[in-house]
């Protein structure tokens, strides 16, 4: 009698595993059916940001299957899992070595999050960093007495807030020499800098999240308008901000002809909702010209912000 029991305990186990590896087989299949049409629809392209947790959970399926020994069922799990892979495998596989020459700079960008209720600590944290450029995104009114700390440690400055989440400023210890905001939409910060007697361009952006079919269009136009200034600029040129986009989105993709992504084998480096493990997502970027090489960046402490802010070290490439 005894045995019976144990037995039906077994059975009822396994058929248990089996219901939640068969479910979470399902909805592998329908999200990774989502991101195949990702060119098609903005709801599937918001999908795409999400291939790691995906490929956790096709993890944790193969794992239930192993359990139970269910092996004609793996090969449909990898074969889900292999368009995620190759979308991540930029983020994992390190890119080739380039040597630097000359000094570097420091960089900072960081969206502050308009709401934050500690924006003292965020901005002492800028202050002990002592970088030579910051980006600061989400600058609302209310940040105006909070930032005269920097205003005393930086000589220039271009700062444009606003009464929603997209206000900025821009901090350079290194002068100033051409500025410009568009503010038709989202604004985009086009400015120069001059460094070590030669000129140097920097973007700073924040789109709109792609929340329904005209944020996502204007987001786009925010990136063709990166492709297009990279394509021409004749300056090193840095594209910076929070593009509300992973590099692993083909809306991403066409920003890369003329720009290499930062974040190139640093492997998963979620900069917003950094430590949940289901939202945590790499939307902040920076993007440097075939000129330019990073020799470091790392993911900051988040300072009662929603996002970590990136910081790098950035220096012209070796001739």
């Amino acid at each position: 009698m005894r045995f019976n029991g144990v037995l039906t305990l077994r059975l009822v186990t396994r058929r248990t595993i089996l219901g939640l590896a068969l479910i979470g087989l399902i909805i592998g299949m329908v999200l990774t059916l989502l991101t195949i049409l990702a060119r098609q629809h903005w709801f599937c392209e918001i999908i795409t940001h999400f291939r790691f947790q995906i490929l956790g959970g096709l993890v944790g399926v193969s794992l239930l299957l192993l359990l139970i020994r269910r092996w004609k069922l793996l090969p449909l799990v990898l074969l889900l899992a292999v368009p995620h892979l190759i979308a991540i495998a930029p983020q994992i596989v390190p890119g080739p070595k380039v040597a630097a020459a000359g000094p570097s700079l420091r960089l900072i960008s960081y969206n502050v999050l308009t709401s934050n209720e500690t924006p003292q600590e965020a901005v002492n944290w800028v202050l002990e960093q002592d970088a030579d450029l910051v980006l600061l995104l989400e600058i609302g009114f209310s940040w105006h007495g909070h930032l005269q700390p920097l205003d005393e440690h930086y000589p220039y400055k271009v700062s444009h807030p606003r009464g929603d989440n997209f206000g900025l400023a821009f901090y350079s210890k290194l002068p100033i020499t051409e500025k410009t905001i568009d503010t038709k939409t989202h604004p985009f910060l086009y400015a120069k800098v001059d460094w070590q007697g030669r000129p140097l361009a920097i973007a700073g952006v924040h789109p709109i999240p792609p929340l329904g079919r005209t944020n996502a269009r204007d987001r786009d136009n925010t990136f063709d308008k990166i492709t297009r200034l990279a394509a021409v600029e004749e300056a090193p040129l840095i594209v910076a901000g929070d593009f509300n986009c992973t590099p692993w989105s083909p809306a991403f993709q066409p920003m890369l002809e003329n720009l290499h992504d930062t974040s190139r084998g640093t492997g998963y480096s979620p900069t917003w909702r950094r430590f949940h493990p289901l939202y945590g997502i790499p939307i902040d970027h920076l993007l440097l010209s075939d000129s330019l090489v990073c020799l470091h960046r790392e993911i900051g402490p988040r300072n009662g912000s929603d996002h970590s802010p990136i910081v790098a070290e950035i220096a012209s490439q070796a001739q």
